[in-house]
């Protein structure tokens, strides 16, 4: 119960960035880019009463959900504990205190929010509205590492204040430049569209240096050294964080190119075709990029990891290839400290079978096979590539058979003692997912299913799938093995994203972009397989101990 608590608070705090970002930038957007309060135009005033309105939306959002987390998930966690519910021991301290002042300010910033939208045109309403969504920001940084920091930890929380504020101005703003987009196609808007993204960009520009600077601090004084970046999980998320956010460089510089063009010869054309979707995929990045954050905040900052790190060399194992093992179960060795010998001071270890890194291979033949035919299809003109999908729905059908063999419908548990057990469930939930994601996806590249809306379904169960990778966290026991799984579960899960953005790219673009995010896809897809079928338990002691020798 605890595992599923601190994987539903994950979520949660990822949804509470979201809804954060969603009100604060909402308030940049709507004097920065819209001009509100200079401009009341009859368009600009229905484009910012709207934006106003979603961002109020937002941040009401995010106060509820952060009320429930820190009154019920939280407590829920530690009764399992203690077998109480001991709520008051947990308001004494101080990630509870500044959580309710949290929940309060932001309630506040999303109230103030919906009392501008009733008069855009109130100064002193835009000051309370700037006032609080800084004191949001400010209050949000006394629950991150900054404030554990022992000796310049005052440098370390303005530098922790500045990056929040970059995110949320560019993760909130885009947002919210999508949504004038895909507001009902008037003849003014479409004509203020060029004008909008223009002075986006500008807006991003100054974003993205309050992010960069300010994070590359944080990165140096939270990691300290390269083995730090590699040997730890704090170090393991970093990566994936700058992995997805240098795709939203590429993206926003695109876009900058675009408005640039455009304000020196008033062409809108790439600005009405393309860069819709390169906003759209920026939406799906920075959403995963947020849900990332809250993972690197759950994790104890690589400095402090000193002799739990994950040597290079078991890195190396981790990820190198190596030949799959493709026949069945292996017996495996665990390490029991409690069985080793008082007289010799030998581990003790404890022999078992296991599936895992069977499974794991197999589904990394599965998919790179899959990955495969679709580069060939990208390269080629080969209509029978584009029955790859088909490969998911073999892999579901072959997962739910095969995933449990001790239960149903191979095993000697029936149907009845196999939906009691949480695991088998879980696992036939993601056979099915897989099977019906591939069945789809396979419709949708047929003739006369192109332009079906369900073709969507993959690229979102991509990001989907990514985002629970990526916003995981895994229990502190066992650091050196956890470690390890963590880094292939954020690797896998940063290359799912991008398998996601990249298709959502393909569908909403035309040549040559593409045909140049197929390939991106199809690549991404073949790394996530290669992750798999070299995949490894750290656990298995046996075969750690035997690749070391190799």
């Amino acid at each position: 119960m605890t595992e599923l608590a601190e994987f539903v608070s994950g979520l949660m705090d990822g949804l509470v960035l979201m809804g954060m970002a969603l009100a604060i930038g909402g308030v940049a957007y709507a004097l920065v880019v819209l001009r509100l309060p200079i401009n009341p135009s009859p368009i600009v005033t229905s484009i910012g009463r709207e934006t106003l309105r979603v961002a109020s939306a937002g941040a009401v959002a995010a106060a509820g959900v952060r009320l429930v987390e820190i009154l019920v998930l939280k407590p829920l966690a530690f009764a399992e504990d203690s077998g109480e519910w001991e709520l008051g021991a947990l308001a004494q301290t101080q990630a509870f205190r500044f959580g309710l002042l949290s929940v309060a300010v932001v309630a506040l910033l999303g109230g103030s929010l919906a009392w501008l939208r009733r008069e855009i045109a109130g100064r002193p309403r835009w000051v309370m509205a700037c006032l609080l969504a800084a004191a949001v920001v400010v209050n949000e940084a006394w629950l991150t590492h900054a404030v554990s920091r022992v000796g310049r930890s005052g440098l370390l929380m303005a530098a922790t204040v500045t990056h929040m504020a970059g995110a949320a101005l560019w993760a909130g703003g885009i947002v919210h430049l999508l949504l004038s987009w895909r507001r009902p196609r008037e003849p003014q808007a479409a004509q203020f569209w060029p004008e909008l993204v223009a002075r986006f960009s500008w807006l991003g520009i100054a974003s993205m240096v309050l992010i960069v600077g300010p994070g590359l601090y944080l990165a140096v004084r939270y990691v300290g050294d390269w083995s730090g970046l590699v040997g730890t999980g704090y170090g393991t998320v970093l990566v994936a964080k700058v992995v997805l956010f240098a795709c939203v460089v590429v993206l926003a510089g695109l876009n900058h190119i675009a408005a640039r063009r455009w304000q020196g010869t008033r062409n809108s054309g790439p600005l009405v075709q393309r860069t819709p979707a390169y906003i759209e995929v920026e939406v799906a990045f920075a959403a995963a990029l947020l849900f990332a954050a809250t993972s690197l905040s759950s994790l104890p900052p690589a400095v402090d990891v000193v002799n739990d790190r994950v040597a290079p060399e078991e890195m190396r194992l981790m990820f190198s290839p190596k030949a799959p093992h493709l026949s069945g179960p292996e017996i495996i060795l665990w390490e029991r400290p409690e069985l080793t010998d008082p007289r010799t001071g030998e581990a003790g270890y404890e022999v078992n079978r296991s599936w895992d890194r069977f499974h794991h291979n197999m589904c990394g033949l599965f998919v790179m096979i899959a990955a495969a035919l679709a580069f060939l299809g990208q390269i080629r003109q080969a209509p029978w590539t584009r029955h790859w999908p088909l490969l998911f729905l073999a892999f579901g059908t072959y997962f739910f058979v095969f995933g449990d063999p001790s239960y149903f419908p191979l095993g000697e548990l029936g149907f009845v003692e196999s939906i009691q057990s949480p695991g088998v469930v879980q696992h036939w939930f993601l056979a099915a997912m897989m099977a019906g994601v591939g069945w789809f996806e396979w419709r949708t590249r047929q003739e006369g299913f192109a332009h079906s809306h369900l073709r969507y379904l993959f690229p979102i169960a991509c990001l989907a799938s990514g985002i629970i990778l990526l916003a995981h966290s895994h229990s502190l026991y066992r650091l050196r093995t956890e470690y390890l799984t963590l880094a292939t579960h954020v690797a896998i899960g940063a290359a799912v994203v991008i398998v996601g953005c990249a298709r959502w790219l393909e569908l909403r673009s035309s040549p040559p972009v593409e045909r140049i995010a197929g390939l991106t896809a199809a690549g991404a897809l073949f790394l996530v397989g290669i992750i798999l079928l070299f995949y490894v338990d750290p656990e298995d002691t046996l075969t750690w101990e035997r690749l070391r020798k190799l």
